[in-house]
């Protein structure tokens, strides 16, 4: 028993590079997903949010409460703790904040769950929106929403391995705070969010992940030829790109040519995974290979097989 992809499905704004806000973003991804791939949003009985910058800086309630709530998954148990749980579905939600590999440590998660017989079919969503427009300094990710379902898997298909490595040595060369600042509006103190990245953070994302990636492909006996399709993050940008050059692997690279697409942040991912999905090289493949890259710097990586 595996955990194989449904449907992944992804949103841009309606009028390009003006803020919509990460939640309506995500949650126009997670609808379409559910529209797409046929699936009631009542079925779904895990839900995890990946996104890093709230709307407004929202604390609580959790984000993927909230988009549990707008997508129809069983709200009612949201509200009303009357509801008999044995006749009503249930749906789990929960954020978990890891940055450009929140996606495949969502996904782990789920896998886990459907693996132990918990869960039978899951989501995850993740979003990218400045907090505030026009309160940041450096915030250069796109505006975007993103989200994969994720079910049981009964012919074979699905995830084999995952791992998930750290390299704190680096952890400033990508950082990001909040800081009051009056220098925008007069003298009113307005809270401001700061993302730095330094100029070697390419140079260390690309050194960092080719060294899990190895040791990734030792744990999953694999050969890195026997790899049919790579499926990566495209933040920082030109990582996508850059890995291609290093690895040789030509197409079986997954890139998003230009701007804005280059520019994609935890959503990245999954944007890469809708182009293979909507050419057909996804399933076509039989080796898939997951690999994401961010702050810490800290690397994910899931294998996928298909049945094929």
């Amino acid at each position: 028993m595996g955990t194989r992809i449904e449907m992944v499905a992804v949103s841009r704004p309606v009028i390009p590079f003006v803020s919509t806000g990460s939640i309506p973003l995500a949650v126009r991804a997670a609808k379409r997903c559910l529209r797409e791939a046929g699936i009631d949003p009542g079925k779904l009985e895990l839900l995890i949010y990946t996104g890093i910058y709230p709307d407004d800086y929202l604390g609580e309630p959790a984000i993927a409460a909230i988009i549990q709530k707008k997508i129809g998954a069983n709200p009612q148990l949201l509200n009303n703790h009357e509801i008999n749980r044995e006749m009503a579905g249930s749906t789990f939600s929960f954020d978990l904040n890891n940055g450009g590999c929140g996606l495949v440590n969502g996904i782990q998660i789920v896998d886990g769950f459907i693996r132990s017989g918990s869960i039978q079919c899951g989501m995850v969503i993740t979003g990218d929106s400045e907090p505030v427009r026009g309160l940041s300094d450096s915030f250069n990710f796109s505006h975007a929403g993103a989200a994969i379902i994720l079910s049981k898997s009964s012919t074979g298909e699905g995830f084999t391995h995952f791992k998930t490595e750290t390299y704190p040595l680096h952890e400033n060369a990508f950082t990001s705070r909040l800081a009051f600042d009056s220098k925008r509006e007069g003298r009113k103190m307005h809270k401001l969010l700061f993302v730095k990245q330094e100029k070697s953070y390419l140079d260390l994302c690309i050194n960092c992940t080719m060294n899990s990636l190895n040791r990734f492909l030792q744990d999953a006996g694999l050969e890195l030829q026997e790899v049919d399709l790579m499926i990566t993050s495209q933040s920082p940008e030109g990582f996508a790109l850059r890995l291609k050059e290093r690895l040789n692997l030509g197409d079986r690279i997954v890139t998003l040519n230009g701007k804005p697409e280059a520019e994609l942040h935890t959503v990245g991912l999954a944007f890469a995974l809708r182009k293979a999905w909507v050419d057909n090289r996804f399933i076509q493949a039989r080796n898939i290979l997951f690999l994401t890259v961010g702050s810490g710097i800290t690397t994910a990586l899931s294998l996928y097989r298909n049945r094929n």
